[in-house]
């Protein structure tokens, strides 16, 4: 039982570059997502243990799959579109930079 005395610790590190790490107490739990709920083997244990418990799969919950199966597979195809036009156009300011720099050599 806690007292109005005992106080939680918070460890915050922050590195040369600017990040931080932050450990917290026990009783704080973290708010990372756990990924492995949100994955395609995720789905597949649900489907598995649905068909283990009832002999079937439910039609809504396999639509509900599909549903988070395909945000996850746009969600990849943003992030690859993003970091892909990121790449492209640090190409292109390096490129600009240089054409930039060489009058002056």
């Amino acid at each position: 039982m806690s007292t109005e005395n005992e106080q939680e610790v918070i460890v915050i590190q922050e590195e040369k570059d600017g990040s931080a790490t932050i450990d917290l107490p026990p009783s704080i739990p973290s708010p990372t997502r756990n990924e492995n709920e949100d994955s395609d083997e995720a789905d597949d244990r649900a489907r598995q243990a649905e068909m283990a418990v009832g002999g079937g799969v439910d039609p809504h919950a396999e639509a509900l799959r599909e549903q988070k199966r395909l945000k996850r597979i746009k969600r990849k195809e943003y992030h690859k579109q993003a970091s892909t036009e990121k790449d492209h156009k640090l190409d292109f300011l390096s490129r600009q930079n240089q054409e930039l720099i060489e009058p002056i050599l």
